[in-house]
């Protein structure tokens, strides 16, 4: 069903976080809104409750330990609410590798960029790797580099980016044309629709092609 409400939310200039939504209801409540933030609370407790026992993907920490050693500054970037962030970090033991865990309430991704990095390095030293196009779309707009995780082949892009994507990194020969084919792999693995139905009335539509 529309909901332009969330539309409103989305398009605001409002944070996409709890904090942006709280402010956003102040200023334009109404049933629909008091919806939303029923939904993303108990998108949050959902999320807190599977967090537990979840280790990270083949390969994540020797990436990570390869960026310490050679002096790479690192932050965590996240939509997920900071709670769970910290705990899961934490649990293990991958928070000593990163200088900052933003969650949402620090913003969006691409305002964490921009807070953490810029004016302190140069564009082509600054790199956002994410397996999501939310994540892609947030390194255009914050002006980085991109890597791309891509989903269903996580052990193969983290041990790809610590042999190679690292040093290219490194050495100032990521952007450009490998980065590109990188970026044209990650968007073949993403699925031209959705494999899901939502109602419209009475009748089951399909969903609209991801972008």
């Amino acid at each position: 069903p529309p909901y332009p409400e969330l539309d409103d939310f989305i398009n605001s200039e409002f944070p996409l976080s709890d904090k942006g939504l709280a402010a956003f209801a102040e200023k334009n409540p109404s049933p629909t809104v008091d919806r939303m933030i029923a939904w993303g609370d108990d998108v949050n407790q959902r999320i807190a409750d599977m967090v537990h026992g979840c280790g990270p993907f083949p390969g994540v920490r020797e990436a990570m330990e390869a960026m310490q050693e050679v002096g790479v500054d690192q932050i965590t970037v996240s939509a997920t609410p900071l709670h769970a962030l910290t705990y899961e970090w934490n649990a293990h033991d991958l928070a000593k590798y990163v200088k900052v865990i933003a969650g949402q309430e620090m913003g969006s991704k691409a305002e964490h960029v921009q807070y953490a990095a810029k004016g302190k390095y140069d564009a082509d030293k600054i790199m956002l790797i994410g397996d999501a196009p939310g994540d892609r779309d947030a390194a255009a707009k914050a002006e980085c580099l991109y890597y791309p995780i891509l989903p269903g082949n996580e052990k193969y892009s983290w041990a790809r980016f610590k042999d190679e994507a690292l040093g290219k990194f490194l050495d100032g020969t990521f952007e450009g044309e490998y980065q590109a084919k990188l970026i044209e792999e990650f968007n073949s693995y993403l699925p031209g629709e959705v494999p899901w139905e939502t109602i419209s009335g009475d009748k089951a539509v399909p969903m609209p092609k991801v972008k």
